[in-house]
């Protein structure tokens, strides 16, 4: 009922859309949109899509497709986090002007085991945890749902 309310009417309201769908787990999403679809005989994807545009579109729209990674300790190797790593930092702190969209994918797409890595090595190359560039960096609506979503992949509970 939250989701419908949330897409109904003139407007979504985008702060409890991603607060539904940001952080969740792919089989979590999937029953979500299972239910969605029988409760409301609407496509959940296209009625987000339809709703949102720009980087809070691409945000959403990636944790609605359930398209977080799963683990696998040979892709997601600690060479790969330091690669993440530093593609944050260039994406937020490291450059004049922040590429949310750029920043959100890395954490939309990487399952939490592996956030955890990249988080421990942001903070031992750049002096902050990913929260803390986060919060420094993110000013939009997309910025608050790429940190709920980094939030509650770091610290679920």
């Amino acid at each position: 009922r939250m989701l419908k309310k949330a897409v109904d009417g003139l407007g979504a309201d985008k702060v409890m859309l991603y607060s539904i769908l940001c952080g969740r787990s792919n089989a979590d999403m999937e029953l979500l949109k299972k239910t969605y679809y029988k409760q409301y005989s609407d496509d959940l994807v296209s009625r987000v899509g339809g709703e949102v545009g720009g980087d809070m579109e691409k945000i959403l729209l990636s944790a609605v497709q359930a398209a977080e990674e799963e683990f696998d300790p040979d892709y997601h190797t600690e060479d790969k986090a330091k690669e993440d790593a530093e593609e944050l930092y260039k994406a937020g702190q490291g450059r004049w002007g922040t590429n949310e969209a750029k920043m959100a994918k890395i954490v939309v797409l990487s399952p939490p085991k592996y956030l955890k890595i990249v988080n421990s090595i942001y903070a031992d190359e750049y002096g902050y945890t990913l929260f803390k560039a986060f919060e420094e960096e993110m000013g939009s609506l997309a910025g608050e749902a790429a940190l709920f979503t980094l939030g509650m992949k770091l610290k679920p509970y």
